[in-house]
């Protein structure tokens, strides 16, 4: 019986220490914007894509299950200066660096927002969990 309790407290320890948060989200807007460089103003498309896209967030990445699947490494969180965004320093598979941001607006009840940064263009998406 000793051995049992040792064996299965192991092993919930062991399943514990990996776990990791997965997180889920359908798009069901996308919007892109272009610009000269990081510095200058966005340019918004005319109209916001009507979509259905699965995003999936974890720890270290995130992917973007669109046309063409795009994984984002999450290299580390970034200071945002707001409560409602988090903020993640990341690259592409093309080792492009950019910034991967989750985050709500008051007036946007139950719809949480997926922006990825890069130097000239950022794609801006509406989404529910799921």
């Amino acid at each position: 019986m000793k051995k049992l309790l040792t064996l299965l407290t192991f092993t919930l320890i062991t399943l514990t220490s990996y776990s990791q948060n997965i997180f889920y989200f359908r798009a069901f807007e996308l919007n892109y914007g272009t610009r000269v460089d990081s510095e200058s103003p966005i340019t918004w498309s005319e109209d916001a894509t009507p979509v259905n896209i699965l995003i999936k967030v974890e720890d270290t990445k995130a992917i973007i299950y669109s046309k063409e699947t795009q994984v984002y490494r999450l290299i580390n969180q970034v200071e945002s200066g707001n409560d409602r965004m988090y903020k993640y320093l990341c690259s592409n598979d093309d080792g492009l660096k950019c910034n991967f941001m989750i985050f709500t607006h008051e007036d946007a009840k139950g719809i949480i927002f997926i922006a990825v940064e890069f130097n000239d263009m950022v794609f801006y998406y509406a989404t529910k969990p799921e």
